[in-house]
């Protein structure tokens, strides 16, 4: 007796499922309402093309004539580089001067202002924080002209700006600290040509990061200004100036805080000039984590004058950066030693490192000339 053997049928998708819309799609329809269901869809896709062509037709009607931008992108790409350089690119922030209608900002309570008192004193305003038992009175809440209009919307609006900054935004997320203005001079204009369109975006802001050259008077702005921009941002920078200024006290100079600026000096692929102080050559630890840095055309290393030097310079000077405005570039034969190798991409040994730097020490002490 011969035995059949049936090979059992591969079930490619489930008859029985459980969603019900599912099992309607899946049961066959009637051969008309295939077709009217068809001919439906045919006919709505034929109407929303020709509204789109319409609108189109319309758009193109009243436009008759060419507008501003349209004039403007027009233009050679080599003049609208050169427009967005007389907007955007300006000298480096250690060289400016105070303008004649310039107002020094107090760093008394409460904040950042203009004066310390009168209409701004401390008196006349109120802080769900550090004023809170002057809250019931109902007083309105300090706003300092340093806050940049361009920073994210305050999420507590019934705090000053101090306190947000400190309490609640640097929690979030690094920022530069408003203490650290001295006045509105040095702040960047004509930031809102970004926002006119995306092309705008996109030409102009490869012009402010490529030749602009970003400068940081503490280990604290340049951690907070790098660590927020992003990765294709940072890459774009050429040029960075990383001063320590004589007329600013207290500024935080911990082995990890220094140690992360060079791993963010580091990430700047496109760097191609860097300019740093020259205290930052009196550790070794320093002078090791600055030796992996490779900027790819010019490395300087500058020293500014020391407090006393341009104490007498308070009165009638009027740059903003009285000392590192006067700062000297510094060749000796670790600078120029440490500065060819980051240039040329060879870092050099540790064994090298901490040999040029004991004989840097030994030529300031007088122990060996200079001839020798």
């Amino acid at each position: 007796m011969a035995v059949h053997i049936y090979e059992p049928q591969r079930i490619q998708r489930n008859p029985f499922a459980r969603d019900p819309a599912t099992r309607l799609r899946a049961k066959l329809k009637p051969k008309g309402v295939e077709r009217a269901r068809l001919k439906h869809r045919t006919i709505i896709e034929k109407q929303a093309a020709a509204e789109a062509e319409a609108r189109a037709r319309a758009t193109a009607e009243k436009k008759t004539s060419p507008d501003l931008l349209d004039r403007f992108f027009a233009l050679p790409s080599e003049v609208r580089n050169h427009i967005y350089r007389l907007l955007l690119v300006q000298p480096c922030k250690f060289n400016l001067s105070h303008s004649f209608w310039c107002q020094p900002l107090s760093y008394e309570y409460p904040g950042p202002a203009h004066t310390a008192t009168g209409p701004e004193s401390n008196m006349n305003y109120g802080c769900a924080d550090c004023r809170c038992y002057v809250w019931s009175s109902g007083k309105p809440v300090f706003v300092s002209p340093a806050r940049s209009q361009w920073a994210p919307a305050m999420t507590n609006e019934f705090m000053c700006d101090n306190c947000y900054s400190e309490n609640v935004r640097a929690k979030r997320e690094p920022h530069p600290p408003l203490r650290n203005l001295k006045c509105l001079c040095a702040r960047r204009e004509n930031l809102h040509l970004f926002l006119v369109n995306r092309r705008f975006y996109k030409e102009a802001s490869y012009i402010f990061w490529t030749e602009n050259c970003f400068a940081f008077e503490n280990p604290t702005l340049l951690i907070d200004f790098l660590s927020c921009i992003r990765p294709q941002t940072r890459s774009l920078i050429r040029k960075i100036s990383f001063m320590i200024d004589p007329d600013e006290l207290n500024v935080n100079l911990e082995r990890r805080y220094v140690q992360q600026c060079w791993r963010l000096l580091r990430l700047c692929d496109g760097l191609t000039e860097l300019e740093l102080d020259q205290f930052f050559l009196s550790s070794l630890h320093w002078v090791l984590g600055i030796k992996n840095i490779t900027p790819k055309r010019k490395m300087t290393f500058s020293r500014t004058p020391e407090r006393k030097e341009i104490l007498y310079l308070m009165t009638y000077d009027q740059r903003i950066w009285k000392g590192v405005s006067r700062r000297k570039p510094v060749r000796n034969l670790l600078t120029d030693t440490l500065a060819v190798s980051m240039v040329e991409q060879k870092p050099i040994t540790v064994k090298s490192a901490r040999a040029l730097l004991e004989e840097h020490h030994r030529r300031e002490n007088g122990e060996v000339r200079d001839e020798d």
